[in-house]
């Protein structure tokens, strides 16, 4: 399935709007970064404002922060200047949950015009995906 950069976008800004953005941020415990390759130690606190009223039984960090961090990063950390224009292959195999500690893992290949991202807490994977930059 291929997500539009509006949607994306869209959802972030309602997640934004919605949210007490006075509280903490993730914390980033480690970084390590090559020329196309990055791997950030997160720790998600429990006051992190996206946890706000996603779900009412459980707190879960919502798909769209997470990708919204690999793309932070990846423009930060690899001084991407292209437009985000679609996510490919986005999968959430297992929730993140409040005061985790996960590793994000980056990997830009430019031939291919692709981010590649995944977010793991040990070896347990909790999402992945492919993001078109052209």
């Amino acid at each position: 399935m291929k997500w539009e950069k509006r949607f994306i976008v869209n959802l972030l800004d309602y997640l934004k709007q919605s949210s007490n953005m006075n509280n903490s941020e993730y914390q980033l415990l480690d970084l390590k970064c090559g020329q196309s390759k990055l791997t950030a130690k997160l720790f998600i606190p429990h006051t992190l404002s996206y946890f706000d009223g996603h779900f009412d039984e459980i707190s879960v960090l919502p798909g769209v922060v997470q990708l919204n961090w690999a793309i932070e990063f990846a423009i930060q950390e690899f001084n991407l200047k292209g437009e985000f224009k679609a996510i490919d292959n986005m999968k959430f195999t297992r929730i993140i949950k409040p005061n985790s500690t996960v590793d994000l893992k980056l990997e830009y290949l430019p031939n291919k015009e692709k981010l590649v991202f995944s977010y793991h807490s040990g070896d347990l994977l909790h999402s992945n995906g492919k993001i078109q930059v052209v």
